[in-house]
């Protein structure tokens, strides 16, 4: 062959230079030149050497899926896999002569795979090892059929479905958690403490034919305000209860008699009952569950032998009813407030359970009503299964905290911060007292309003306050001296996404007695706090129909007492949090309603976090958000309106109080 022969062979056949192959034609190649597929110009002697690869799958990969690539150092013509579990992968040529190991017809069992791939080409063949690593299957942790029972005593059976279980112990209520493995999420469940007189009885709001069926009715109650008191910019105090969205009256400070109304039987002295039904407010009015009403002062002591004759019986309410015609405005009656004082015995709280059945025998269409203090973090108050007795016979439950200002509370809690960050009590609280109720019996929580709560951390308490800072001290423990407008606001959403179904509003002041959140005395303080509870309750009033729609998911990644009491995900019907921040929990409430469904959620503690929800059965719908606390508190911030996707796994993350506005709420709609 002659030199020129040469440069038109590799001028047809190759398009390669002639100086390459002539260091060809001596045995030498140019190693950073790499060569096409196809074999024909492959040197003599060279055959491909398949590069070692390492890859890994995640659990139960899809057939089809990629695996990842593998190279040869010179182009093969065909490739091949041998050795155990091949027949689980292909491997698929590329173009440049490159492999891609994709998942076969079927999805390989979790473990290692060694395989040898051989790449051949008309010279030879090389080969390298290929480890394959199939992750073992994610499990989500899943409650078993123990969560949300009421039992005698603590589970031992029944506590996970999935998942392995914490330890269970104490005399109830229970909470453990059910771990899931291979990175799967945590599952966090209780079960209640049952009733010694049997399981509770299933009740709901629909149970009693005089109590409001209207679902735009979500309860915003103000308890025992004297209807005489004079607001600000308002011709009546009824006035401003509608103005500021108030449709609820609990217990009615008559000053005739002592503080409670009427002093003489079914009848109206003052003319309020007449007043507040013009308004259009509904009235719970107190019975005579207690000594000495109406005339006791500062708290009454339970008699537990209730009648049906006297000025504030049943059976004067309803000839009141009767005599007026405005059976419509009287929608339950309060039994009084915070029956475990006085060592649980000056009631006592034993009684309470056939007290109750008593009253109802008076009156079946419109339930009975009575607060409890917060038993859950300040010291359990009473022995044995008094608190939980009392809870779950009460047709409508009820408690107060005030986690922000309580000196008691709070200090129980050790939380840290300045002041201290306690706001995630009230919602650890309603949980649990809700995971003691009966059935879709309705549960309501009183909250903070902005007020000094009639100086309860206040210097009285061993605290010492200054207005300009907002803090009350006591040594090295500061807390608020009142609730700041964005966390009044968390305090209550919080309330609901832990079972609360109607607000309570703590509305008194040392500054202006018991009218100061309805902008009593006209002070700053007093105005700002008027116009925050406006705005809270302009928002449920929007969202009641969505509040009183069924619940499809609620959980709490909270464990416990402890501030550190928490895990970083939670799971409950048809969702599942976890939160991309150890040290900050969420707890969140999902609700189905009119063919969307919403997702109404917040952090847990006092910082930011991005947090991943898991909505099973909505992959690929949009998430909307359609309220977010920014937009009231840290408008710069808000992130009203975004969208997101939920992906393939029904899932969507976002990011919460990222600016600064902690235990910030959001309200998505999923449709």
């Amino acid at each position: 062959m002659t030199y020129s022969s040469l440069i038109e062979l590799v001028s047809v056949r190759a398009k390669k230079t002639a100086l390459a192959f002539i260091f060809a034609l001596f045995g030498l190649a140019l190693v950073s030149d790499p060569l096409l597929a196809g074999g024909a110009n492959v040197f003599p002697g060279a055959p491909p050497v398949v590069t070692s690869a390492y890859f890994s799958l995640p659990a139960n990969p899809a057939p089809g899926s990629s695996v990842g690539t593998i190279t040869a150092t010179v182009s093969p013509t065909s490739w091949s896999l041998s050795g155990a579990g091949s027949q689980y992968f292909v491997i698929t040529v590329g173009s440049k002569g490159w492999g891609v190991v994709t998942v076969g017809a079927s999805s390989p069992p979790s473990g290692s795979y060694n395989l040898i791939a051989t790449a051949t080409n008309k010279w030879g063949s090389g080969s390298g090892t290929l480890g394959i690593t199939v992750a073992a299957p994610a499990i989500n942790g899943a409650c078993g059929p123990a969560n949300g029972q009421s039992l005698s005593s603590a589970p031992t059976t029944g506590l996970c479905s999935a998942g392995t279980a914490s330890s269970v112990s104490g005399s109830g209520p229970w909470t453990w958690t059910c771990a899931g493995s291979g990175g799967g999420t945590t599952a966090s469940c209780s079960a209640s403490l049952q009733s010694s007189s049997g399981s509770p009885p299933s009740y709901s709001a629909a149970t009693w034919k005089n109590y409001p069926q209207d679902p735009n009715y979500f309860p915003t109650v103000l308890w025992l305000q004297d209807l005489r008191t004079t607001i600000p910019g308002y011709s009546s105090f009824l006035a401003a209860m509608k103005g500021t969205g108030m449709n609820t009256l609990l217990d009615l400070n008559g000053y005739t008699g002592g503080l409670w109304w009427p002093s003489s039987f079914g009848v109206d002295n003052t003319g309020f009952f007449a007043q507040i039904a013009a308004a259009g407010v509904y009235l719970i009015p107190q019975v005579n569950s207690a000594t000495n009403l109406p005339s006791c002062i500062g708290g009454c002591i339970g008699n537990l032998s209730p009648n049906n004759t006297d000025v504030n019986s049943v059976a004067s309410y309803q000839a009141l009813i009767a005599n007026t015609g405005l059976k419509s405005t009287i929608i339950g009656y309060v039994m009084a407030d915070e029956p475990q004082t006085g060592s649980c015995t000056q009631w006592p709280m034993s009684g309470i359970p056939t007290e109750v059945a008593i009253f109802k025998s008076y009156d079946s269409t419109r339930p009975f009503f009575l607060n409890s203090g917060d038993y859950v973090f300040n010291s359990g108050w009473c022995p044995g299964t008094l608190n939980a007795d009392f809870m779950a016979a009460m047709p409508i439950g009820s408690m107060d905290s005030y986690p922000l200002i309580n000196p008691w509370t709070t200090y129980n809690a050790a939380g840290t911060g300045t002041p201290v960050d306690s706001l995630w009590i009230q919602g650890w609280s309603v949980a649990q007292m809700v995971s003691q109720r009966p059935a879709g019996a309705p549960f309501w929580a009183f909250v903070e309003t902005g007020s000094d709560a009639l100086g309860f951390g206040g210097s009285g308490n061993g605290f010492t306050c200054n207005t300009s800072t907002n803090t009350c001290t006591n040594g090295s423990w500061t807390i608020y001296q009142r609730a700041p407008a964005n966390l009044v606001n968390a305090e209550v959403w919080m309330s609901i996404i832990n079972g609360a179904a109607g607000i309570e509003y703590f509305c008194e002041d040392t500054t202006a007695s018991f009218a100061y959140c309805m902008g009593q005395g006209g002070s700053v303080g007093a105005l700002a706090a008027q116009a925050n509870v406006t705005y809270i309750n302009s928002n449920l009033k929007s969202f009641a129909q969505v509040l009183n729609s069924p619940t499809v998911g609620r959980c709490t990644m909270n464990t416990g007492m402890a501030y550190a009491n928490y895990t970083t995900s939670c799971s409950n019907g048809i969702l599942t949090i976890t939160t991309g921040t150890s040290t900050v929990p969420a707890s969140a409430l999902v609700k189905s309603y009119s063919g969307a469904t919403y997702l109404i959620a917040q952090p847990d503690r006092n910082g930011s976090a991005a947090f991943t929800f898991t909505l099973t059965g909505l992959a690929g719908k949009t998430a909307k958000v359609v309220y977010d606390s920014n937009s009231r508190y840290d408008s710069a911030n808000t992130s009203l309106g975004s969208t997101f996707t939920l992906n393939s796994a029904a899932q969507f993350t976002d990011k919460f109080a990222a600016n600064g506005d902690n235990y910030q709420v959001k309200i998505y709609q999923i449709q």
